[in-house]
């Protein structure tokens, strides 16, 4: 199953293992598929500063559903 909208996963983002909800699931060119994840906790990796809250777009290849 590709579409993971409305379920609680864990996956990388910018090198740093984050959890939240998938908001929405797009096909981009051609079988790519991103996941716009909505965080449930800050993120900062020394550049990069993302609030809970916000939305942060993964990779399916970087996403592991936990429920």
């Amino acid at each position: 199953m590709w579409d993971l909208t409305g379920k609680k996963v864990k996956g990388i983002y910018l090198g740093v293992e984050v959890t939240g909800i998938v908001e929405a699931t797009y096909v981009n060119y051609g079988t790519a598929v991103t996941h716009h994840v909505i965080l449930d906790n800050d993120y900062l990796n020394g550049n990069v500063a993302r609030l809970k809250g916000e939305v942060v777009f993964i990779d399916s290849n970087d996403v592991e559903v936990l429920c």
